[in-house]
């Protein structure tokens, strides 16, 4: 599942109704949301497949159209029921912000507090000018960036490939 889908599904009214319930309600909740994702899955790896090698493809594409149709059907009339929050700016701009400004104390000031990371002279706390909680999600974002660093260099290295 997408961030993008688990940010959409914690910000649903519903959703806070559930979390007030309790912890219990939000594992059981969150356990038939992932069963029904992996359900869809299924079926779409089963069904659809055989309908299009057995049958046609166009009623297998068929299938998928409809499918796609009745969930944005069903997102349609439920739209009245989500929360929404407007935007407070771009996460990666303050993520930028946030790794600029621990350079600039890290490479341009002297090193006299010690303390922590590099980034965490930046937290409120320390005397920076984030919130805690916003420099320790940059934090946890540091180690998966070189992740995608590498992703350019295997892409060439697997185009060298011949199968």
């Amino acid at each position: 599942m997408s961030v993008f889908v688990s940010k959409f599904v914690f910000s649903l009214r519903f959703h806070l109704q559930i979390r007030s319930a309790g912890e219990a309600a939000v594992t059981r909740y969150f356990n038939w949301f992932f069963w029904f994702i992996n359900a869809g899955s299924i079926v779409s790896f089963t069904l659809v497949v055989y309908v299009q090698q057995e049958i046609a493809f166009f009623y297998g594409y068929l299938i998928c159209a409809h499918s796609m149709l009745l969930a944005i059907s069903i997102f349609l009339v439920g739209r009245n029921h989500y929360l929404t929050e407007p935007p407070e700016g771009s996460a990666v701009s303050q993520t930028i912000k946030i790794v600029w400004q621990g350079l600039k104390i890290n490479c341009c000031k002297s090193k006299t507090n010690t303390d922590g990371t590099w980034l965490d002279q930046t937290k409120i706390s320390k005397g920076g000018d984030f919130s805690d909680l916003d420099v320790e999600n940059v934090k946890r974002l540091v180690p998966i960036f070189s992740i995608f660093l590498s992703f350019p260099l295997v892409s060439t290295m697997m185009g060298q490939v011949r199968w």
